[in-house]
């Protein structure tokens, strides 16, 4: 499950993308899962990100079930090229176990959900090359020995980083240079550039393939809008995920249980919880 960006603290947690990093547990039920976040979430002075509120236990909230919610399919993410049929089938058919357990299912269109995975592209390596900068081979990490302190640092880079990593790093490291900022990642943060069809156009080089393609398209809407997500097992392919409402992270797990197990055999509450 991916909390409400703020939900639990980051501190102490390797950056990647600051704006779109997010903790959350993994769990082979949705109770377990729905526990562990009632753990880990919080306020943490240490974390500038973190919530300052009280945190609702999600857990209680399982048994309320979906009865009145309204649970919307983005065309965007589903009507779209490259997407296989048993995944739209797997999300269908997710959608009818929703609406009878009596959610109120309905097809939406967002627009702008097109441009997310290019807005994505220019915000995650932009503030990935900044925030991997500490890998250097001086402070913790790898550590090339070299003659000198820069060709030490160019070594341990070369050495540590893989490709992917290092095409993330060269971008985002553009797109941060004087004159591009503004241009691009500060508009990327807004997504008013995403729509530039030179933009688009150079960034699909880093789109490996058009299937890792598709299935990148599904996951920045959720991580940018910094709303609660959770993956749900439908089936054998690609998992879906079902974005929510922010601070709403107890439908996360109720939409999520009737969707994704309707029949999970274990009781709630669990027999170690107080009564």
């Amino acid at each position: 499950m991916k909390p409400t960006y703020g939900r639990v603290s980051r501190y102490g947690l390797v950056a990647f993308a600051s704006s779109l990093d997010q903790v959350g547990p993994f769990a082979t039920t949705v109770a377990d899962a729905a526990l562990l976040l009632d753990v880990i979430a919080g306020h943490d002075p240490l974390d500038s990100t973190s919530i300052d509120d009280d945190h609702a236990p999600v857990s209680p909230q399982l048994a309320a079930g979906v009865a009145g919610l309204r649970i919307g399919l983005v065309e965007e993410l589903t009507d779209v090229d490259g997407v296989q049929a048993p995944v739209r089938d797997a999300v269908a058919q997710a959608g009818a176990a929703l609406e009878a357990a009596g959610a109120t299912v309905e097809r939406v269109s967002i627009p702008s959900a097109q441009y997310a995975l290019s807005a994505y592209y220019l915000i995650a390596p932009a503030e990935a090359s900044s925030n991997l900068a500490r890998y250097d081979g001086v402070r913790y990490g790898l550590r090339v020995d070299a003659d000198h302190a820069a060709a030490m640092n160019a070594e341990t880079r070369e050495a540590g980083f893989g490709p992917e990593v290092k095409r993330r790093i060269m971008l985002g490291t553009y797109a941060l240079s004087a004159g591009y900022y503004d241009a691009y990642y500060r508009k990327a943060q807004t997504g008013t550039n995403a729509r530039d069809p030179r933009l688009r156009s150079g960034l699909r080089a880093l789109r490996r393939a058009p299937g890792t393609h598709v299935a990148d398209g599904g996951v920045p809407p959720r991580g940018q809008d910094r709303q609660p997500a959770r993956d749900v097992p439908l089936g054998r392919l690609h998992d879906p995920e079902q974005p929510g409402r922010a601070r709403r992270d107890e439908r996360a797990v109720r939409c999520r249980r009737r969707a994704a197990c309707p029949s999970e055999s274990r009781s709630w509450p669990p027999r170690s919880a107080n009564p």
